[in-house]
């Protein structure tokens, strides 16, 4: 009797399948954890802290994809190695590429530096979620609240410091165009594009006659490697380097995001 009331419980209350969410990069990993927390935590496809435009796909990344219920990324543009990838993922997979979702195509992918980008993004995967997984969408959601509002307090601070007085910065990666946008601030110049490439001789001269005239007092990088011109550069005119690349709290997780964008205001008030 005992057995058979056993085998109606199984029966009545089927186990839930683990649902494996995918995401790119960091930034994406540790939102998305965020918004999961009680519930699961996603995986992280690009592990080895290299830039995203530069990673290139393995054997273990695709057989972590071909797990995958849900993968999540900026656009094939931003991480390299994705242009092909909605044509690799088979039709069971959902796919939430972030720019195309937002109307962004073709845009800087550093997008969780915008508070309002930001907050759209937080709304676009808990609603991917929510269809995945409906029998969370009350803590998703539930956490989707909390995660804006730590946002929104960020913003707030952030907005404060700035109205007194702007932060002067020389960025050795073009990646704080959303920032910049957001907030009404401008860094000096600007090294290297967003994958990486400088503009050249001529373009490097003027960025000196820019720092020449003390311009900036630091030097910017969400890379865990500065390049070797921003190292000359930094050392020649005097500024203190800065890596924003900080995601401590629970380790890699929703926490840790606010720590990042908080180490990003911090930064740019030693800067003004």
């Amino acid at each position: 009797m005992r057995f058979f009331f056993i085998l109606v419980c199984l029966f009545a209350f089927p186990v839930q399948a683990k649902v494996n969410i995918v995401t790119s990069i960091l930034p994406l990993q540790s939102v998305t954890a965020a918004i999961m927390q009680g519930v699961g935590e996603p995986e992280l496809l690009i592990k080895d802290q290299g830039s995203a435009h530069h990673f290139a796909f393995r054997p273990s990344h695709f057989r972590m994809l071909k797990r995958a219920d849900l993968i999540i990324w900026i656009d094939r543009r931003f991480e390299s190695g994705f242009r092909q990838l909605p044509d690799l993922l088979g039709d069971s997979t959902v796919q939430l590429e972030l720019l195309p979702a937002l109307g962004l195509s073709g845009q800087d992918g550093h997008i969780w530096y915008s508070p309002a980008l930001l907050g759209r993004v937080i709304d676009q995967i808990t609603a991917v979620l929510s269809k995945l997984e409906p029998q969370h969408e009350a803590v998703f959601k539930r956490n989707q609240q909390d995660l804006k509002q730590a946002v929104n307090e960020w913003e707030r601070s952030t907005r404060e410091l700035i109205a007194d007085g702007k932060p002067r910065y020389l960025v050795d990666h073009d990646f704080l165009h959303h920032l910049e946008t957001s907030f009404d601030i401008q860094s000096v110049a600007t090294i290297n594009d967003e994958h990486d490439q400088h503009g050249g001789i001529q373009a490097l001269s003027l960025v000196e006659q820019r720092l020449a005239s003390g311009a900036a007092k630091c030097l910017l990088s969400n890379e865990t490697s500065v390049s070797k011109i921003g190292r000359n550069l930094a050392e020649k005119y005097g500024l203190k380097i800065y890596k924003i690349t900080e995601y401590s709290g629970r380790e890699r997780m929703g926490a840790g995001f606010m720590q990042h964008l908080w180490q990003l205001h911090d930064v740019l008030a030693n800067c003004g």
